[in-house]
């Protein structure tokens, strides 16, 4: 028989919500949720996937296999500070692509980091399958620690060294973040100069644009007047956007970066 695992996630976002919706099916998983407060959305959370909840530090179980960290940035330092006293043999992951795995230092002899490179959202079901999961390990040992709780979402991992993750994440901020921007200006320009319900119009050509880049790099799959140098259509886009001066010095600046990659 197998044995039981303990996993604690510290954290009551989206990611420790995804986390949690995906170890729940598991009967020889143990969870437990700790989040700093006792909030509303954090007890809701703790009763929806029926785990143990704390709001006390003291109370965090100090023989867990798991600890993971699903806090914001600038709280890493202080869960660690912590977490200290309980002198934890259990192996301690933070999730964030840009905090350095020394913030865990002296939490456990087993430390490292758990990077999923995706965006969360609530209500989405998340394919753990789906998403590279950027490992760094302070051992070995911790390496194996982590592909074998990788294995238990059912995600893959990619070991990265020091430096590589904050790269990977920039590059996720620009896919994403920045496309995402992107879409609400134009979303917006839509919505006032036409309709709401113009905007999902706009959905077929979205989805187009992310199938292409699958098989096509990104810069071959560039279409539009900037690459084609078309000026007499970038102009009447211009005169258009006068009044939307933010969407236009993005438009512009863009247009100078295609102009720049022909």
């Amino acid at each position: 028989m197998q044995k039981q695992q303990h996993i604690v996630v510290i954290g009551a976002g989206r990611l420790a919500s995804h986390v949690l919706e995906a170890l729940t099916p598991h009967k020889n998983i143990a969870l437990t949720l700790f989040n700093h407060r006792r909030s509303k959305k954090a007890v809701a959370l703790s009763r929806q996937y029926a785990c143990g909840f704390t709001a006390s530090y003291a109370e965090i179980p100090a023989d867990a296999d798991y600890y993971l960290v699903c806090v914001k940035d600038t709280a890493i330092a202080e869960v660690a500070r912590a977490l200290k006293p309980k002198q934890l043999k259990g192996c301690v992951l933070h999730t964030s692509g840009t905090a350095e795995l020394a913030l865990l230092k002296g939490v456990s002899p087993l430390t490292g980091v758990f990077y999923p490179l995706q965006t969360f959202s609530e209500g989405d079901h998340v394919q753990w399958n789906e998403i590279p999961v950027l490992a760094e390990a302070a051992s070995l040992k911790t390496l194996q620690a982590i592909w074998k709780f990788a294995n238990l979402l059912g995600a893959k991992i990619t070991p990265c060294k020091p430096g590589e993750r904050l790269k990977m994440h920039a590059a996720a901020v620009i896919a994403n973040n920045f496309s995402n921007a992107m879409y609400a200006l134009a979303f917006d320009f839509v919505s006032d100069e036409l309709s709401v319900k113009h905007t999902k119009l706009l959905l077929p050509l979205i989805r187009q644009t992310a199938r292409k880049i699958e098989h096509l790099p990104p810069h071959k799959a560039q279409t539009g007047p900037a690459v084609r140098g078309d000026q007499e259509t970038i102009k009447k886009h211009l005169l258009l956007l006068k009044k939307y001066p933010q969407t236009k010095k993005v438009y512009e600046l863009i247009t100078r970066v295609i102009m720049a990659r022909k």
